[in-house]
């Protein structure tokens, strides 16, 4: 039902959020990767000639911008997974505020039923279906916008993890190029390859994470319960 689906995403934002700290070491580990290929731009200036020199240059401009915009993507996502964790808190909130009012509501109903305090009862039955009713439209707003911020975050991962998934190879065929430039043993090289050659294993796990938020759909309608909510009115007036 509605409060296990809301759980499942409770558990999918904490996950979010522990996977927020990898987040942070990638968006460093990306910077110096940046700083390091700075470094072998000029390395390669200072120790290389000619057309390669220049081809390496080039390349440093292209392969920086592919990771600059990684690192962009990133930035955002920590923000973005804290805000989706309070559309889940403020969904869930209102689920448990409507249930709570069920059971009121049924006590109330079986209050009618039994004959006693049948007036009372009737009002305060009465006074629910409002509750009830402006708890309905609510929680509509508060899915929607779990929706919409659902369907950023996915997107968010889904780039991310597609430009982390392209990116190695150009800095490896950009580190040969290095090297057939006369940089081959500079400092500079050694350091970019330690950054690049572990790979980026957080492209797949993004990847998942990014199915699994878009596959948190919350089916709600509140069009339902208030023509629910309708019927009982009618038969509360019909009481009185």
């Amino acid at each position: 039902g509605l409060v296990s689906i809301l759980k499942e995403g409770q558990r999918l934002v904490d996950l979010l959020g522990k996977r927020a700290g990898e987040i942070g070491a990638l968006s460093v580990r990306l910077g110096a990767l940046r700083e390091a290929m700075r470094a072998v731009s000029a390395d390669v200036a200072v120790l290389g000639q000619g057309q390669r020199a220049d081809d390496v240059a080039e390349r440093c401009q292209q392969v920086d911008a592919l990771v600059l915009e990684c690192c962009e993507q990133l930035h955002p996502l920590r923000s973005q997974i804290e805000e989706l964790r309070g559309d889940l808190d403020s969904a869930s909130f209102r689920v448990a505020l409507a249930r709570l009012h069920n059971l009121a509501a049924g006590f109330f109903a079986l209050q009618i039923i039994e004959g006693e305090d049948a007036y009372d009862a009737v009002g305060g039955l009465k006074e629910l279906c409002t509750a009830l009713g402006d708890g309905a439209d609510t929680l509509t707003e508060r899915v929607a916008l779990l929706d919409a911020r659902r369907e950023l975050v996915g997107g968010e991962l889904d780039l991310v993890a597609e430009d982390l998934g392209v990116i190695q190879g150009p800095i490896l065929e950009l580190m040969e190029a290095a090297a057939a430039a006369g940089a081959g043993r500079a400092d500079s090289v050694a350091a970019a390859r330690a950054l690049v050659d572990q790979g980026f294993a957080e492209a797949r796990d993004l990847a998942d994470l990014a199915v699994r938020v878009r596959d948190l759909e919350v089916p709600y309608e509140a069009e339902a319960i208030n023509t629910c909510l309708a019927d009982v009115r009618a038969a509360l007036d019909e009481l009185e």
